[in-house]
């Protein structure tokens, strides 16, 4: 299991130490393969609150189908908003699953994103560092968490 939970807020860099400063109110969900489900489940799933979680991150994601068949997903335009990055060749967690989840949550207004990574297998990790991947993942970070709101780490992003 692959989930990691992200909360940035003034991330400063002294000499080359990076001092970060946590808030509650910028918190990623992140995850790969069953990590990428348990985003899904943990953003829309009727049973968690989801927290403080201000957006999710997804590797080859997906709702699970009895989640959905079963009424267990609460997803509406208040949801938190998510992205999937998806191989189109993923043989663990096809990507029809990926295109059911997509459409399902579009169906109930919720702000979500599959970004298809042709050719790509199972947690295509290295994609996002290339374009277009990174600008995504980056501008959907950006906007999910007010990024630009944050002095210090706006000033490192703009030299990119």
């Amino acid at each position: 299991l692959h989930l990691f939970v992200l909360a940035l807020s003034q991330p400063c860099f002294v000499n080359t130490d990076l001092i970060l400063q946590l808030d509650p109110s910028r918190i990623t969900a992140f995850g790969g393969s069953a990590g990428a489900i348990t985003v899904a489940q943990l953003l829309y799933s009727s049973a968690a609150t989801g927290g403080n979680i201000s957006c999710g991150v997804a590797l080859s994601g997906t709702l699970i189908n009895h989640s959905v068949a079963t009424h267990e997903v609460a997803a509406s335009a208040a949801s938190p908003p998510y992205i999937d990055f998806h191989g189109s060749a993923d043989p663990l967690v096809p990507f029809k699953n990926a295109t059911f989840t997509h459409e399902f949550l579009d169906s109930q207004g919720a702000r979500n994103f599959l970004s298809t990574i042709p050719g790509a297998g199972h947690v295509p990790f290295s994609a996002l560092y290339r374009p277009p991947f990174q600008g995504q993942l980056w501008g959907f970070l950006r906007q999910s968490l007010d990024l630009d709101n944050i002095p210090c780490l706006k000033a490192k992003t703009d030299d990119r």
